[in-house]
């Protein structure tokens, strides 16, 4: 389950209220972010009483415990620290194994509400292609019908689609496979025609990247004298 006070401390970040386009780093999800992550999941999941659950979920009954002292007492002190050892890495292995799981639990529920809200806050409203000049459904800051390309990892987590899909049921959530291209090789791709456009001398980059002016990137380096690259058409 994921921790509500830790989504709502996470969600307060200035970085999720941003404009797009924007992009988020390790300035700001980075170590720091991390460990307050971790510490108030630690912490929420103590002050639910979780911690008192597992410990009596993995604790042993008082008969059983008797017979466990008897026979301690009757054998070699040995026996008695391994005894010990057993119930204690059952109860820390079991709260581990639990907090670690909230933890994964409220950063996937991150993952998805940010998406969903940012979609909502600040992609719209835009008219829909073919939806007509009057009565058009819109996306953005209202709930109406939209499409959304999933790329990335993230496609292969089954939780974090189902998640994103009953979070906004009004979109339609598909993956850029259904286009053409593979979810892995959005990255590559996008490198790819970067890197052509600059050999073709053209603009690679557009007013949406959140860049003053269009300009040409990138850097070529000749591979040396009397070496000549292809010449590219401009686009």
């Amino acid at each position: 389950m994921f921790i509500p006070a830790v989504l709502r401390w996470a969600l307060s970040h200035p970085w999720f209220q941003t404009p797009p386009p924007r992009t988020g780093g390790h300035e700001h999800f980075g170590k720091e972010f991390v460990n307050g992550f971790v510490e108030r999941c630690g912490r929420e999941c103590g002050s639910t009483g979780e911690g008192d659950h597992l410990k009596q979920q993995h604790s042993v009954p008082e008969q059983q415990q008797k017979q466990q002292q008897h026979f301690v007492l009757v054998n070699a002190e040995q026996q008695q620290l391994v005894v010990v050892q057993q119930h204690s890495a059952a109860y820390v292995n079991a709260g581990a194994t639990q907090l670690t799981r909230n933890m994964i639990r409220t950063a996937l529920e991150l993952t998805a509400v940010s998406i969903v809200a940012s979609i909502r806050l600040h992609v719209g409203p835009i008219k829909l292609a073919g939806s007509g000049s009057v009565g058009g459904r819109l996306i953005g800051g209202r709930r109406a019908g939209g499409r959304v390309m999933l790329s990335g990892g993230g496609t292969r987590n089954p939780t974090l689609v189902a998640r994103l899909r009953t979070l906004a049921p009004e979109l339609t959530w598909l993956t850029t496979e259904e286009a053409g291209v593979h979810p892995d090789a959005k990255e590559a791709m996008g490198l790819a025609v970067l890197g052509y456009l600059t050999l073709a001398g053209s603009c690679g980059d557009t007013l949406a990247t959140g860049a003053q002016e269009l300009s040409v990137l990138g850097k070529i380096c000749h591979p040396g004298v009397g070496k000549g690259i292809p010449s590219f058409p401009k686009l």
